[in-house]
């Protein structure tokens, strides 16, 4: 009785644990034998949105029960997670207390990137004319909410999240970047609360892969759906580089998958 006791008590804990913030929309991706039946190409993954009053977890495993999918996800809302910043860029590199940590300085001895090498931002646009970052944001952005080349930011983060990977290092004028000598690709997917689906940020990591960036940054959570692993298969496919961060939690999570296509 003690040990049925016990599963109840785990089963309800379970069931109390409440379902992500989603569109009320499934991702999914067939498996390559199916895509080739239908001749599907295009997005990484397709977009299934019932009508009416339905049981989505159970549409969502009754197609994983199928077997003919490589995944089933929810369309879950992500969002940067970051109070307001502002611009509070520290004057004197010594007071950015990460490259202590990551030993910038030495990684700096083989190199400090060069300007052939181009990074996606995947966030909420970067400011191109930031002082602290003159000369590395391209021209060549694109904007996934308004549909055009115009990634100018609707929250700081973007420019934050930029400035953090390629300010310039010898200009006096703040911090510097991990690699100061890349260039940033701008790409907007956040509304003006910083928020977006996880649909848009896998097309933000296609785009980026075919527009030839090598490192692909996604500061967003969502790291436990399996479309981002889907995604930085893609990325790898094109000599890229997928990186996507954990949260800004503070929790070690051994229940995230280790992604082999994701850093």
């Amino acid at each position: 009785m003690r040990f049925i006791v016990g599963l109840l008590s785990l089963s309800s804990l379970a069931m109390a644990q409440p379902r992500p913030l989603h569109t009320g929309e499934l991702l999914y991706q067939l498996k390559e034998k199916y895509r080739e039946e239908i001749h599907q190409k295009g997005s990484l993954v397709q977009v299934l949105k019932p009508q009416g009053l339905v049981d989505l977890e159970q549409i969502r495993r009754n197609m994983l029960d199928s077997g003919r999918y490589e995944f089933v996800a929810y369309n879950t809302y992500e969002s940067t997670d970051f109070d307001e910043y502002a611009d509070k860029y520290d004057p004197e590199f010594e007071k950015q207390w990460q490259h202590e940590k990551i030993a910038t300085k030495q990684a700096w001895q083989t190199t400090q990137g060069v300007a052939s090498v181009t990074v996606a931002v995947c966030d909420s646009g970067v400011e191109k004319h930031h002082e602290d970052l003159k000369g590395r944001v391209l021209s060549n952005g694109w904007d996934f909410i308004d549909s055009d080349n115009d990634a100018n930011p609707v929250t700081s983060h973007g420019t934050f999240v930029a400035g953090l990977i390629a300010a310039n290092a010898d200009n006096k004028l703040g911090g510097a970047g991990v690699s100061p000598n890349v260039r940033i690709l701008p790409l907007r997917i956040t509304n003006s609360k910083g928020g977006t689906t996880m649909k848009i940020i896998a097309e933000c990591i296609q785009y980026a892969a075919d527009q030839g960036a090598k490192v692909i940054n996604v500061s967003f959570t969502g790291i436990q759906n399996p479309v981002v692993e889907t995604a930085g298969k893609y990325a790898r496919s094109k000599g890229a580089l997928l990186v996507y961060s954990a949260g800004n939690q503070g929790m070690e999570r051994a229940d995230w998958p280790d992604y082999p296509h994701v850093l």
